[in-house]
Parts: structure tokens; C-alpha cells; sequence
């Protein structure tokens, strides 16, 4: 795989902005910044004349305000997620981002209005726990007295900031049916089968149903999308013939799922 879809441009574009695209937010802090760095002295006047920006804008940024986008990108940076090797099947990294978008594909969801991502715990859950302790966030269960609702995990910290990430690296943020979804991101198909398998596993985890033969994978989603995950599935198992797309859903054998659960 070329480039890991993570980096400060696709992660700061998830940021509203004053600006078409929020990056050139960040890129023009910078040049203030570099600006004020080598003329010290200069005021606020002297420095939007010299780098051609509207006064009002800079104003703040000289007063140690920043952009949203930035705040985002340096906790990013920190956390090291724009450092993933994604042609590395032993980065942890990887392996954890991975499974947590596998998760909001099957048991979880993103909701853009806040920018926190939820995993039903009835799932791998513990998969979802490490991954994010690898990461390096802390987590709580919501709705566990609440009869009508499922019990979710959610982000502790950086939920916002791990909600934009996994957008930028393909998680859904809007209804999952088949208006919505018709496919699975692209890059998925050139990772490493290591890291393959993990997002098949933590999905069929979380979907699995049927007798102890046969497994059925059965959502509202768009056939298109139904052939793009059984040729993921496919890609990572040694018998593609025990895959099969139904007009429901996908099938598959019980030999597969145990293959893809170890």
C-alpha cells in the first residue's frame, strides 16, 4: 500500500473552517508563525501585509490562538497515528485501527453531529478494548440501565479525534443501509492478509448468525456492498468456495469463521 489514508490533510478536513479546506488554516497559522519567528517585533498589521491575509484573521493566531483543525493534528501527531506502516502487519497500530473500523462497519456507529464513535458490546468486545488501549485511549460503557438501548462503549478521551480518523479511513458517519453504504474503502483490498483477516474476524464476530454449519452475515445493505465484503472475506481464507452472496446477506461456513477467529 502506497500511503497510509491518515495524515495531518485528511484528518484537519474533517474540521469545519472560515476556509474551503481546513488545512490551509493550519498552513497559513504556520506561516505566521515562521513570520513572527524571524521579525519578532512586528505587529499584527505589519505581518498580514507581509503574508497577505486579512488582519482580523491573524490577530488571534498571534495572540496564541489556533485553528480547530491544529488542535486535532498535534494530538494526532502525539498519539503517533499519522506514523502507522501500513504495509507492516506487526504494527499494533494498524492492527488496532483496523479492528475498530471493522467494528463500526458491523456492531457500531459514528455520529457526525458529535463526533464520538459507539461499539455495541455484544460483539468481540474485547478486541475493541485493546485496540483502544493500544491506541491510547480510555473508555466507559453507556446505556447499561437502560432496558430500551444497547450497551455501548465509547471513547473516554479523543472520542472526537478518533471518530475523524476512522471517517478519514472509511468509517461510515451516516445511516448504514443500502442507500448509504455500497462499498468497502478501497485500500482495504491492499493490506497485508494479517490485517485482512483481523477486519474479517472482528466483523463476523459481530454478525454472525445462524446454525453450527452454516453462519449468515444478514444486514440492510446494498448487494454491491454484500460482493465487496465476501471478496474481502474471500482474500484471507484458504476455500473461497464457502463463501457465498445471498439475496440477503453473505453466507458462510462455520470452518471459515473458526479459521477467522484464531
Amino acid at each position: 500500500m502506497d500511503r497510509w489514508p491518515l495524515t495531518e490533510q485528511s484528518l484537519a478536513r474533517t474540521y469545519r473552517s472560515s476556509y474551503d479546506d481546513a488545512y490551509e488554516a493550519i498552513l497559513d497559522y504556520r506561516r505566521v508563525q515562521s513570520y513572527q519567528e524571524s521579525h519578532p517585533d512586528a505587529g499584527s498589521y505589519k505581518v498580514a501585509n507581509a503574508l497577505e491575509l486579512p488582519r482580523g484573521r491573524i490577530r488571534g493566531w498571534m495572540d496564541e490562538t489556533t485553528p480547530d483543525a491544529l488542535s486535532g493534528v498535534r494530538r494526532a501527531q502525539k498519539l503517533g497515528w499519522f506514523d502507522v506502516d501500513s504495509n507492516d502487519p506487526a504494527d499494533p497500530l494498524l492492527r488496532a485501527f483496523i479492528q475498530l473500523l471493522a467494528g463500526v462497519y458491523a456492531g457500531g456507529s459514528i455520529r457526525s453531529s458529535g463526533w464520538m464513535p459507539h461499539w455495541t458490546i455484544n460483539g468481540p468486545i474485547n478486541r475493541i478494548k485493546q485496540s483502544l488501549d493500544t491506541l491510547g485511549m480510555e473508555y466507559r460503557q453507556i446505556h447499561i440501565q437502560d432496558a430500551q438501548r444497547a450497551t455501548e462503549l465509547v471513547p473516554r478521551t479523543d472520542g472526537s479525534l478518533l471518530a475523524r480518523s476512522l471517517s478519514v479511513l472509511g468509517a461510515p458517519t451516516q445511516s448504514k443501509n443500502k442507500s448509504s453504504i455500497d462499498s468497502l474503502p478501497a485500500y482495504l483490498f491492499e493490506l497485508p492478509l494479517e490485517i485482512r483477516r483481523e477486519f474479517a474476524g472482528v466483523y463476523v464476530a459481530y454478525r454472525q448468525s445462524g446454525d453450527s454449519q452454516t453462519i449468515s452475515l444478514q444486514e440492510n445493505r446494498a448487494d454491491s456492498y454484500h460482493r465487496n465484503l465476501a471478496k474481502l472475506i474471500t482474500s484471507v481464507i484458504d476455500d473461497p468456495d464457502s463463501v457465498t452472496v445471498g439475496e440477503r446477506g453473505i453466507y458462510i461456513s462455520a470452518d471459515v469463521r473458526d479459521s477467522l477467529f484464531l
